[in-house]
């Protein structure tokens, strides 16, 4: 094993791999950085924090290693999507919907007519904020199909195109029920942007449930609606002293919303019906009527037979 070097963890001045400025580091050997802190974390990044590199495999398309400094200078820091200026200082910061991001303008999981993707190329690669990024996911319309097929495949013409894939559940910018922050999710039930206020929602939650509980308690003494009887109620919204009450209650409800006069069927009489009488005013009506369908059904004649009216 080789001794250590005499300039082993002393600080040096050396230039960066891709912005070319001094920077200060420690050297450590083989594993001294080579780049400054902010072109390090734009190199991670492109190359390892989104996996553009596993998505070109999964997709067997082109893949370059590409800085996205040299992407954003270019465009001269401007979204591609909605023409606004991208913020320099919230590079390498993820979570923010505004941070700068490299966009593909022909995503990489899309075909058209057979047709693969350019890659993770230069030519294919744009400025754009995350959220603008996020909303429009691995979307284009005809239009922009016949424009990047006569940009990437100028050698064939395609004359129709096939339809083409649709993302149903598109990225979103949504807003944080706990601190009211903007962020980019899929699905609309999910309400908080991080587990840090998914734990407060879930407090607050807890807290309003112990806080209605108090309503819901059990009286220490009922009054029955239908004989007036004191009794200890069982539950917090029992309104009768037994079962048989409430069924007594439920019958004199029914009666009284079937107060309208109705005609028997048999004797052409006016009376109220109850919960068991609809078409009749009494049996003896619906035996009879009962008996006149029997002599109709064999034929038989009629009887004429008159029921008074009762005074």
């Amino acid at each position: 094993m080789n001794a250590p070097s005499s300039f082993h963890g002393r600080i040096m001045l050396k230039n960066c791999a891709d912005c070319k400025t001094l920077f200060q580091t420690e050297v450590t050997g083989r594993n001294s950085p080579v780049r400054c802190e902010v072109c390090r974390l734009s190199f991670r990044l492109a190359n390892h924090g989104g996996g553009p590199r596993r998505r070109c495999k999964k997709y067997d398309v082109p893949y370059e290693s590409i800085n996205p400094r040299v992407v954003f200078e270019r465009d001269g820091w401007i979204c591609r999507l909605c023409f606004k200026p991208l913020d320099q200082s919230l590079l390498g910061e993820p979570l923010n919907p505004m941070a700068p991001e490299m966009d593909h303008e022909w995503p990489l999981s899309v075909r058209i007519n057979g047709l693969k993707s350019p890659g993770h190329v230069l030519s294919n690669i744009g400025a754009s904020h995350r959220a603008c990024n996020g909303e429009k996911g691995d979307r284009i319309s005809e239009q922009q199909a016949r424009v990047l097929t006569g940009k990437f495949y100028p050698e064939i013409r395609v004359v129709c195109f096939a339809p083409l894939k649709v993302n149903k559940n598109p990225e979103r910018r949504l807003t944080c029920t706990v601190c009211s922050g903007v962020y980019i999710g899929r699905s609309l039930k999910r309400k908080t942007c991080s587990s840090i206020c998914r734990k407060a929602h879930e407090a607050a939650k807890e807290k309003a449930l112990k806080r209605n509980k108090g309503l819901n308690q059990i009286p220490e003494k009922g009054v029955c609606l239908h004989c007036g009887a004191d009794f200890k109620p069982r539950a917090f919204n029992q309104k009768y002293c037994s079962e048989l009450h409430a069924k007594y209650a439920y019958k004199k409800r029914q009666s009284t919303e079937r107060a309208s006069q109705h005609s028997c069927l048999s004797c052409k009489n006016s009376f109220t019906p109850l919960a068991n009488q609809r078409k009749y005013c009494s049996k003896r009506c619906r035996r009879l009527e009962k008996k006149r369908r029997h002599r109709f059904r064999k034929g038989m004649k009629p009887r004429n037979r008159t029921i008074q009216k009762a005074q």
